[in-house]
């Protein structure tokens, strides 16, 4: 889950984005049910639902959104399940800007272009 903090200085760095912040992975379903996200980024602990579990259930039923795990807890799940899960799985603590090149790298990669849309759960 992209912290509030987080989500301003990507919204800094990048003010043509859209980011959107769920409290939980509940609750980020939800916002996937609204709307498609090109990129979510989760922590791997968060209330009710788990990252892992979030990013199972998105890459299920929305296959097409990059899922980015953003956690401190990566040694702790095996960084090799969570890449084999999620398209990136990132260390904390991380910069803002290093994010941004992670999502920038990854549309890129899809071929997307980023033109103000990233969601973040």
């Amino acid at each position: 889950m992209v912290t509030r903090s987080m989500a301003r200085a990507l919204l800094a760095l990048r003010p043509a984005w859209e980011v959107t912040v769920a409290d939980s992975g509940e609750q980020a379903l939800e916002r996937l049910r609204e709307q498609p996200f090109e990129v979510m980024i989760t922590d791997l602990e968060m209330p009710g639902l788990s990252g892992l579990e979030l990013v199972v259930q998105v890459r299920s039923e929305y296959p097409t959104t990059l899922c980015v795990v953003h956690s401190s807890h990566l040694e702790s799940v095996g960084e090799e399940i969570v890449r084999r899960l999620a398209h990136f799985g990132l260390e904390k603590p991380m910069s803002p800007q290093r994010l941004v090149e992670v999502v920038e790298g990854a549309l890129a990669l899809r071929g997307a272009t980023p033109q103000g849309a990233l969601r973040s759960a």
